[in-house]
């Protein structure tokens, strides 16, 4: 983790890069948007997740004991429901629910299984589970890789950088679960200053840089010209390591080779 006196770090969301026009229309402020109030890092959600969880359980395990109960669009919606309080609360058997519900989902029609494996044959790239066959030496060593580039990167770029995320207050499940992992963020990264929009007050903004689906995350990117450029790290319900990977994503193939540009 890397010091840095007070520097902020905005957290904000595939992957593109466009100039933002500052000033216009009102939007002020460094980064070219009118500040609003600063994400609490301290966890002032944790009884509005817990009633959420609390609501949200028994209808997880009742999918998983009957799931010819349920219509498909009923049960899509329950693993979407239990995906978000997965991601929310980080708990091992919310995870696990999650996974159980997908993996009935799957083996509920014969026919999608089957074409889904002959799929897999025909095009292994889109096996993921191809990756897993590495050794755990090489998982460890590019693990430790990352986190020297991520370091790195943090280092030289702080004063730079700009994370937000938009989102829609109409969604209050979507977002209270991404303020939740954006909370977690923050415990990691104390000195990354984390803002969240809404599509509301920031309309024009969000229709400028073409948000469409919510919540939404991007980075700025902040060049020795002192032009913002906006990279989208993330989209829909993200996982706190999803986007940090995304963030590396922009650094390397964005940013690393005409930083100082």
């Amino acid at each position: 983790m890397i010091g840095m006196n007070k520097r902020k770090l905005f957290l904000l969301v595939v992957l593109i890069s466009c100039n933002l026009y500052a000033g216009e229309g009102g939007l002020t402020g460094y980064y070219g948007f009118e500040d609003p109030v600063k994400l609490k890092k301290e966890d002032e959600n944790v009884t509005t997740v817990a009633k959420y969880a609390k609501e949200l359980r028994p209808q997880i395990e009742d999918a998983l004991k009957n799931p010819r109960k349920y219509t498909v669009v009923e049960f899509s919606e329950i693993i979407k429901k239990a995906r978000q309080l997965s991601i929310t609360t980080m708990d091992k058997k919310d995870i696990v629910n999650s996974l159980k519900l997908e993996n009935v989902a799957m083996e509920s029609s014969d026919e999608y299984s089957q074409k889904v494996r002959k799929i897999k044959l025909e095009q292994p790239e889109l096996d993921i589970t191809r990756n897993m066959a590495k050794s755990r030496f090489s998982r460890v060593a590019e693990r430790d890789i990352k986190k020297q580039e991520r370091e790195k990167f943090w280092k030289e770029n702080m004063s730079r950088i700009g994370i937000v995320t938009f989102v829609n207050p109409k969604e209050t499940q979507n977002t209270e679960a991404q303020k939740r992992v954006l909370q977690l963020l923050a415990l990691d990264y104390p000195d990354l200053d984390i803002r969240i929009l809404d599509n509301l007050t920031y309309s024009k903004l969000v229709k400028n840089l073409g948000v469409i689906n919510f919540p939404d995350t991007w980075m700025i990117y902040r060049s020795k010209n002192n032009t913002p450029q906006w990279h989208r790290v993330a989209n829909g319900m993200s996982a706190k390591d999803q986007i940090l990977d995304g963030v590396d994503f922009v650094y390397e193939n964005y940013i690393a080779e005409g930083a100082g540009k």
